[in-house]
């Protein structure tokens, strides 16, 4: 969640962050990981006026995602003193509580979008606000507060019409702010559609870019982070926050937990961990899994179990463990002279005799299931389909379960 991602990143010896909010579509906020990409920034926070999920494909893609989302009106005044309308904006909302000496809070971040190279200096001038508000501040903002994300050395917002590579195949240079020609900042404008990039959607970026303020020491201020299309609600754009901000680390270790529930000698888990990008899980037998969400697994075998889950991101990893006791059924129960499972050795057609209902699994040494069905007093399993080995066949009853080892020939 938002609240999460804001605490985990930024609540440190120089801010506590408060009151956090979001308000946007909920797949325009996300957790993103960019160390081995041309982004410039290794992880950190993404917030889009599009889909997050379909960023991450190469240049070639066209993230262009109309939400329903409203607007903002104080993005809506950065560019061209207002008048034209706003269409999924996603915003983050804070307060923060300076702790230490105070002095310059810094953020860095990366802008991007689809609306590059076509539409500069057009209408579609989407744009990225962080408005800033507290003690000794009186900006022209909600709340008297200044927007802190400037190209650097102006007064100019960063949005599509400011920083690009010149002016757009289908616009005019009319469409910018005055002086008529003189914007140019390609000098913080990255071509992605240029560079052949792998693992950005948006045609066009920036460099990493910083925004920065002074505070005082004990002063809480105000923090809103936006960004919304303008003219349109297609094409969209997003902005990449790092990790690095407002004091924040560089390397963000995984945390978080993971919960399980045990069935008899099923056990489901649940990953709940964050931050990480790629998970692999040991049963404490013969089964592994690289899945981050794992199917619920049978085991075969009674007793303690260990669970173990490792997983790892852009620069650093994590190990959580657990145990499950896992009870299986003895034979007794269900009356071994009531049940009969023959041939075994068996080579083609596996029978089960039973007087009564019944169902059954059979599963592989890893406790991978590979055949399930239903019985009524006799049942034939076909199973000369299946590769040679050693098989675990388990019958349920309404009095209890089974479990026996089968020899595929």
């Amino acid at each position: 969640s938002v609240e999460q991602m804001i605490m985990d990143f930024f609540d440190n010896s120089c801010v506590t962050p408060s009151n956090i909010t979001f308000s946007g579509a909920p797949i325009s906020v996300s957790y993103f990981e960019g160390a081995n990409t041309s982004l410039g920034v290794s992880a950190g926070i993404l917030i889009s006026s599009g889909n997050n999920e379909e960023i991450s494909n190469n240049v070639d893609f066209q993230e262009s995602a109309s939400l329903g989302a409203p607007g903002d009106s104080d993005l809506e005044s950065l560019v061209f003193g207002g008048g034209l309308a706003s269409f999924d904006a996603a915003v983050i909302e804070f307060d923060i509580l300076v702790e230490g000496d105070g002095g310059e809070l810094a953020f860095d971040y990366v802008f991007g979008s689809e609306e590059y190279p076509e539409y500069v200096c057009t209408q579609f001038n989407d744009v990225f606000g962080f408005f800033v508000s507290g003690p000794g501040i009186n900006g022209p903002f909600g709340n008297n507060a200044v927007n802190i994300s400037m190209i650097p050395g102006t007064d100019f917002p960063v949005a599509i019409n400011f920083v690009n590579n010149g002016v757009g195949a289908n616009g005019s240079i009319d469409n910018c702010l005055p002086p008529a020609g003189s914007l140019d900042y390609s000098q913080y404008y990255v071509d992605n559609l240029a560079a052949g990039e792998p693992n950005i959607a948006f045609d066009g970026m920036t460099t990493v870019l910083p925004a920065s303020f002074e505070t005082t020491a004990g002063e809480t201020y105000h923090v809103k982070i936006g960004i919304t299309d303008i003219g349109d609600a297609i094409f969209s754009s997003g902005v990449f926050i790092s990790t690095t901000s407002l004091c924040g680390e560089e390397q963000i270790q995984p945390r978080g937990e993971v919960a399980f529930q045990v069935e008899g000698n099923q056990v489901s888990v649940q990953n709940n961990v964050r931050y990480g990008t790629s998970w692999s899980w040991n049963y404490g037998n013969t089964y592994y899994t690289t899945d981050r969400h794992p199917e619920p697994y049978t085991f075969t075998e009674p007793g303690e179990h260990t669970i173990t889950l490792i997983t790892q991101n852009y620069c650093c990893s994590d190990t959580f463990s657990f145990d499950v006791n896992i009870e299986i059924t003895d034979i007794e129960e269900i009356g071994q002279e009531d049940l009969q499972i023959f041939p075994n050795p068996v080579k083609d057609q596996l029978n089960i005799l039973y007087p009564g209902s019944f169902q059954y699994q059979l599963l592989d040494t890893s406790g991978k299931q590979i055949l399930t069905g239903r019985g009524n007093q006799n049942l034939q399993i076909a199973v000369h389909d299946l590769k040679a080995g050693l098989y675990f066949i388990q019958i349920q009853t309404e009095e209890g379960s089974y479990t026996q080892k089968v020899q595929l020939q």
